[in-house]
């Protein structure tokens, strides 16, 4: 290969006199570097891909003992002259040399990895010679990235000897971008790649943290720009601000999603430092980039800045902080009082405000997955201390999972404090404190429980110790649930201490009528909750609650006078949350008129109506907050409740469990409820008479009957699985597993129908269920049923590992025709029955796009079947399906089952929920 360093000694001289003005040929020629650096971040990062690839399978190949090794490839050309060099400036000639050396090494390091894996000397040597190279591979990928920014630098350095053709806002843009630019930078540099993905360094969140605030005053800067900027480089300067809310919004996602599991390796590290630079390379600089190329159409001359080279390295000491569970420090609360103001609520408080409001919502999830994991991990408990008997004792699991404190809220919290009147200041940030103190005691406790069950402690003492620990629990929820509703209540109180900005403007009149129905719906929230905390005269008020319902529907045209109607699959509508909100106080007022006849329990499969409320009641919340997003005039969101009542696994489930236990160290002979031959009879006066289409059997014994007279299983209940954050991220990550949960018999019972044909219905269900099948065992049984204008049998059940035979009748399946719901359903009991699993996951899952009429018989057959451990649930599809049906979501809970409406971003993982809705004995 010729010689870079002799191509540099061509480079013609050029000296740049201090103090001239800036010109286009000035800007080729720093341009002309500035292309050199970037080609060499190009080739660098290229060689490095390929190398760091080449070193991850040689660990695998280590590690496995496997002579299936990828051999490396080296991707650089061949040909001698791979950089564009410039036309030269005397000054950089020597930084310039320098990176064409290095580069140079480069090129013969990886011919030198190149060959050594073509002739397979690893065998030989065992890998020596490939960890000597990989020393030098990183040695020159760190002496490039210096490189680069000393050329970036000096570069830089001369451009400034010159003078701007125009002090301008130009100038002023340019010189704030590149500030900024530097300050993302340094954030960069604060960190590099490890290698050794199996130790823990340490993320540093202190110093991404200490930047945010910086990066967010850059952004209020540079907004504040806008005369003086012709039309394409305005453009181009919005297009690096939004860039840079991006990195400021991946800095504030990385210090929240730094949690206890993120921090038992380097590998959450390397994922944030390749996907801050990744956006520092793909947005923020080609925006920088852009300005300075259309700025010089103006006459504005700038200087490019290059790519940053990403270092990568080998760490071997691992950091890890001690752990110690402590009880959490309380600050007691301080009361103010603030008098009406005669003034409007000035932008820097109302963002503060807003902030109070984001750190409990963020807050929110977390508690409610930790809530949902005690109940889960309590009922697990309470059995091991009932089966004394029993060796060993069953393994319990609990760990924090995807546990995350809103860390970026607070720390915004306490940097604009200063925008708080005086009298409340303090009040507010500690009761913020109080309740970080608390969501910091959650993540604490649930590590010492798995430290307690990891270290099998509680097989001595049976599980007094962890029993005792998720006790603590209760207290710490219902702290966290009162204290947080202080919060709200003084940050509401600030709030509505100013005067409304417009008060006439729809946007406010129709924010406070709904504000109305969201108060009038929490109202009813807490008397439902202080009912069953025990205050039996406590009701829900839901004559007013229906009462404001209606008025907004009357008022709706009056309210919302002016306001744009763009449509429901708009997302920037101001109708959708309005027309949501009243409806679903109405569905809300319904199932709050039940409270007086809805159990708390009825058996094993432990269902708190509480539940339901909460959940209607967060929903309306969400779409308030969702119109005050949208509003043009300052509106507080509201805060979201947590289901309370799920921790009565461990102090007031003692029954339900002691029953379970009953029923699991008997001999299993239990006898179930008769179902009624009426109900599983398909010739109805209803209906008409039901074709049972077989298109994958040919045998007669395998016609399912149209008539059972009596149907009882040997029905064993084991233990439910509840719906947790690390299931939705299993789903989201496409990494299934089905160890440990019950061999499952499911029906599919699809609505074929004219309607389903949509992208959004009947296909993404069947991308889901491919992807599940792939990890299904042959124990799983798979059964399709299908009705539109009649109902047949597509599938009889399938060993889930014929996969192929599964898919091709999905594929096959074509919508058309009108819907005959009842005949379906009955069909599907039938082959559920047929299949039944005894201690399985026996479950029919009915997808459709929309309510059907059914009759008495539907609801019994049911109801009887759901006591015989076949769960009946409800995928709801399409777009403008309402979150609530009030049918379908009464029959799946009459089956036992769950009801969703299926988007595409939730399909896996509600598929995955049904298919792991058991664990094993």
């Amino acid at each position: 290969m010729k010689s870079l360093l002799f191509l540099v000694s061509i480079i013609t001289v050029v000296t740049v006199a201090q103090g001239q003005t800036r010109s286009s040929n000035m800007q080729k020629n720093w341009d002309g570097y500035i292309q050199l650096a970037n080609e060499a971040v190009d080739k660098t990062g290229e060689v490095l891909y390929y190398f760091i690839n080449s070193y991850e399978r040689v660990g695998l190949y280590k590690d496995r003992n496997s002579y299936s090794l990828t051999p490396f490839h080296c991707p650089l050309n061949n040909d001698g002259n791979i950089y564009t060099l410039p036309s030269g400036i005397a000054a950089l000639d020597k930084p310039t040399k320098q990176l064409l050396k290095s580069l140079d090494k480069l090129d013969a390091t990886c011919k030198q990895l190149d060959i050594y894996f073509k002739l397979q000397d690893y065998k030989a040597d065992k890998f020596k010679t490939f960890d000597s190279i990989t020393q030098v591979m990183l040695l020159l990928d760190k002496d490039i990235h210096t490189q680069i920014e000393t050329l970036q630098s000096e570069t830089y350095t001369i451009y400034k000897t010159t003078q701007p053709t125009q002090a301008n806002a130009y100038n002023k843009a340019n010189s704030l971008m590149y500030q900024s630019l530097q300050e993302e930078k340094k954030v960069l540099d604060s960190y590099n790649y490890n290698l050794n993905t199996t130790i823990t360094t340490g993320w540093p969140v202190a110093t991404i943290a200490a930047t945010t605030a910086k990066t967010e005053e850059n952004i209020k800067k540079l907004r504040s720009i806008n005369v003086g900027l012709g039309q394409y480089s305005k453009t181009t300067l919005e297009a690096y601000v939004q860039s840079l809310e991006s990195i400021l919004n991946l800095k504030r996602q990385s210090i929240d999603n730094y949690n206890a599991s993120a921090q038992q390796s380097d590998k959450y590290g390397n994922e944030q430092y390749i996907l801050l630079y990744k956006v520092f390379n793909g947005e923020l600089l080609g925006a920088f980039n852009n300005f300075v190329n259309l700025a010089a159409q103006d006459g504005f001359y700038g200087l490019k800045q290059a790519d940053y080279l990403p270092i990568y390295t080998i760490r071997n000491k691992s950091v890890q902080e001690q752990f110690a569970w402590k009880t959490y420090q309380d600050i007691p609360y301080t009361s103010f009082n603030l008098a009406s103001q005669p003034t409007q609520i000035n932008p820097a408080l109302y963002e503060t405000l807003k902030i109070f409001i984001t750190f409990i919502n963020e807050a929110h999830p977390e508690v409610d997955a930790m809530i949902k994991k005690v109940q889960e991990f309590g009922s697990s408990v309470a059995y091991e201390k009932k089966r004394k008997v029993y060796k060993p004792f069953n393994k319990l699991p609990f760990g924090p999972g995807d546990y995350k404190l809103p860390k970026s809220s607070f720390q915004q919290i306490k940097e604009k404090s200063t925008n708080i009147p005086v009298v409340a200041r303090k009040s507010l940030v500690d009761q913020a404190q109080v309740l970080m103190n608390i969501l910091k005691e959650i993540e604490e406790l649930a590590i010492a429980i798995d430290k307690e069950t990891e270290s099998l402690r509680y097989q001595k003492d049976t599980c007094s110790v962890v029993f005792n620990m998720m006790t603590r629990y209760n207290a710490l929820f219902e702290d966290y649930d009162s204290k947080k509703e202080q919060l709200y209540k003084d940050v509401r109180r600030i709030f509505e201490a100013f005067k409304d900005k417009d008060p006439k403007s729809s946007w406010t009149v129709s924010g406070k009528a709904l504000l109305t129905q969201i108060d009038l719906n929490r109202e009813a929230l807490f008397q439902a909750k202080a009912y069953y905390l025990g205050d039996t005269a406590s009701h829900p008020n839901t004559e007013k609650l229906t009462k404001q319902a209606r008025k907004l529907i009357t008022e709706e045209f009056t309210n919302m006078k002016g306001l744009v109607k763009y449509g429901r699959s708009h997302g920037l509508c101001p109708y959708t949350p309005y027309e949501d909100i009243p409806e679903n106080a109405r569905y809300y007022a319904e199932d709050l008129l039940k409270i007086k006849t809805r159990p708390v329990t009825t058996n094993y499969f432990y269902y708190h109506p509480y539940y339901t409320y909460v959940n209607m009641y967060n929903i309306s919340a969400e779409y308030y907050n969702k119109f005050c997003e949208l509003a043009k005039q300052p509106l507080l969101p509201m805060v979201y409740q947590p289901n309370r009542f799920s921790l009565d696994t461990v102090t007031k489930k003692q029954e339900v469990i002691a029953k379970v236990t009953k029923a699991k160290e008997s001999t299993f002979e239990q006898k179930t409820p008769q179902v009624n031959s009426e109900m599983l009879n398909v010739d109805t006066k209803e209906n008409a008479p039901l074709t049972t289409k077989l298109n994958d059997v040919k045998n007669a014994d395998d016609v399912v009957n149209k008539v059972t007279k009596e149907i009882i299983h040997d029905t064993i209940f084991i233990e439910t699985n509840k719906i947790d954050t690390l299931l939705l991220r299993e789903a989201q990550s496409g990494n299934y597993t089905l160890e440990g949960y019950a061999n499952s018999n499911l029906v599919l019972l699809l609505d074929v129908s004219g309607s389903m044909t949509d992208s959004l219905k009947l296909p993404l269900l069947k991308k889901s269920m491919e992807k599940l099948l792939k990890v299904m065992r042959k124990e799983d049984k798979v059964s399709i049923v299908i009705y539109a204008g009649d109902a047949s049998v597509a599938l009889k059940a399938t060993p889930a590992t014929e996969s192929k035979k599964i898919i091709k009748i999905l594929e096959s399946l074509n919508s058309s025709g009108y819907t005959n719901a009842i005949a379906g359903i009955k069909l599907a009991y039938q082959m559920a029955d047929k299949s039944y699993i005894r201690a399985g996951n026996n479950r029919i899952i009915l997808a459709t796009d929309g309510e059907f009429k059914i009759n008495k018989g539907i609801e019994e057959l049911i109801s009887k079947y759901a006591e015989q451990d076949v769960q009946f649930s409800i995928f709801n599809f399409g777009s403008k399906v309402q979150a609530f049906s009030p049918l379908l979501k009464k029959l799946a809970q009459l089956g036992k089952g769950n009801y969703e409406h299926i988007t595409p971003t939730n399909s896996d993982f509600n598929l995955l929920r049904e298919i792991k809705a058991k664990k094993t004995l």
